[in-house]
Formats: C-alpha cells, sequence, structure tokens
C-alpha cells in the first residue's frame, strides 16, 4: 500500500493575510496545525494551491484524507466540494469554516457542506486535539476500508 496522504486545500489568502502569517501575527493555519500528527503517523502531507493540483493528487491511488478550508469564495469551495465527492466518494473531506456567520447561515452552511458530500464540518473555536482526533480517525477509517482482508493482522483470511 502507497503511504497515505493528508490533503489540505486551503486559500493562501489576501496580501495581508500572507504578511500576517510571516510576521507571526495570525493564528497557525491547517497545515501547522496538522504537521504534527501528519509527521506521528508517517503520512505524507499536501498543500495543493490551485483546484486542479487538488483534484489530481485525490485521485491518485492512496489513502487520502482532504480538509477544505471555507474562506472568502464560498461558492468556489463548495464547488469544489461538489466535484470531489463526485470524482472521488471514498476520500473523505473534512470541511473547516473561517467565516463569521450567525447561526441561521451557520446552520444552512453546515447542511449544504454535508449535502455536496463532507463528512465532518467544523468551526470556530474547536480545540486542536478535535481537529487531530477527526483526521486520525477519518485516516484510521479510509486505511481499513481499503487494506485488503488478506492482509489481515492475524494472517486469517
Amino acid at each position: 500500500m502507497r503511504t497515505p496522504q493528508l490533503v489540505i486545500y486551503e486559500n493562501p489568502g489576501s496580501f495581508t493575510h500572507q504578511l500576517e502569517q510571516i510576521a507571526g501575527d495570525h493564528d497557525l493555519t491547517l497545515a501547522q496545525l496538522c504537521e504534527p500528527i501528519a509527521r506521528q503517523h508517517g503520512w505524507l502531507m499536501r498543500e495543493p494551491r490551485q483546484r486542479p493540483a487538488c483534484i489530481s493528487l485525490l485521485q491518485q491511488e492512496r489513502c487520502s484524507v482532504l480538509i477544505l478550508k471555507l474562506e472568502r469564495k464560498l461558492v468556489d469551495e463548495m464547488g469544489l466540494l461538489e466535484q470531489i465527492d463526485a470524482m472521488t466518494p471514498d476520500v473523505p473531506v473534512i470541511v473547516v469554516n473561517e467565516v463569521k456567520l450567525d447561526s441561521d447561515q451557520r446552520n444552512a452552511l453546515t447542511a449544504l457542506a454535508y449535502d455536496l458530500g463532507a463528512r465532518c464540518v467544523l468551526f470556530p473555536p474547536y480545540p486542536r486535539s478535535m481537529l487531530e482526533s477527526v483526521v486520525e480517525r477519518m485516516m484510521e477509517t479510509t486505511i481499513a476500508r481499503t487494506v485488503p482482508f488478506a492482509e489481515s493482522s492475524d494472517g486469517t483470511e
């Protein structure tokens, strides 16, 4: 089996946002939050910045989990979610929302994300341990589903 991969698609944002990150005045990125768990498990961690690259990574024959960060371009980002679900339905998608919404909008966006294929939707504030736990569980489930039965640990078929 090829090494599992964690794919994180988050828009790099505006120039100001990028400067804040360089200066250290901004919260950690999803990649920075997930890097320790990927390293601990020996997973590849990919951060495509363009839609075609993201889809290409997810179409590889390897266990994958996608974290999709919603920011400013909700129509594009939700369209990507729908496209990924249609092209790679076995890839679990964790949607992380960074858009400020009231409770009705949050509920509508959550329902839409699930309808378009998300397996989990997170809104801040959420503890780092929650994100790590969700990612770890999704990857374990994906690996267990794709490993042939003959490769079971007890040697039975």
